[in-house]
């Protein structure tokens, strides 16, 4: 089962991927609606939506649940937790980038905690350009996606130790990826499955491709 997870972020992902179960929180019930999608949950303190679109959340929703602004969660944590209930194999969020910084930071953040937490469930945070995702200490594969060309890994909590990347354009063996480096961005996937293993650390992962030329 896939969830996807829709916040309220001004950059609009359309068409937003394909899931089981559509979650908004707070605006992002509207980017739902709009695209026809099942809102399976509208969740919040709705304190950006207009009365017309409140009316619209409320018609369309299957689930709603409204909290006051003052709270220790943001809107988008509620609605993870909402997700995680359900058990699915893997949570989406979308239209969390884009828009203010500390959301996303909040976000990305929020992202760790769960992949760590609940480590049977994958996580991602995905927007046009971009994939993102944490990898725990082991070995994985990375299927390769076209739309997204270039591959970047970097060390999130601490250095990484141990690091072996085969199936990608610069390929290392028993390497290190310390904290704060930027030598494994813009790695290029030359295999249909690439393989990444490192035996400390958290890797925080990012598939990403550029703005499409005009003609």
């Amino acid at each position: 089962m896939r969830i996807i997870v829709v916040a309220g972020s001004p950059e609009q992902m359309s068409p937003l991927p394909t899931g089981d179960y559509y979650i908004g929180a707070d605006q992002g019930a509207m980017a739902i609606i709009r695209q026809r999608l099942p809102l399976y949950l509208a969740i919040g303190d709705f304190d950006s939506v207009t009365p017309e679109e409140w009316r619209d959340i409320e018609k369309s929703a299957q689930h709603v649940e409204e909290f006051g602004a003052e709270k220790d969660e943001t809107d988008l944590e509620l609605a993870v937790q909402r997700a995680v209930e359900l058990n699915p194999e893997e949570i989406i969020l979308t239209q969390v980038t884009g828009g203010r910084l500390d959301h996303y930071m909040s976000a990305i953040h929020l992202m760790y905690r769960c992949q760590r937490q609940y480590a049977h469930i994958r996580f991602q945070i995905q927007d046009t350009h971009n994939i993102q995702y944490f990898l725990l200490a082991g070995k994985h594969t990375i299927i390769r996606d076209e739309r997204y060309p270039y591959v970047s890994f970097f060390a999130w909590e601490q250095g990484m130790t141990n690091v072996t990347l085969r199936g990608v354009k610069y390929e290392v063996t028993n390497d290190e990826i310390p904290l704060g480096s930027t030598r494994f961005t813009s790695n290029e996937m030359v295999a249909s499955n690439a393989t990444v293993a490192f035996e400390l650390g958290t890797a925080l992962v990012m598939h990403s491709r550029e703005d499409e030329k005009k003609a």
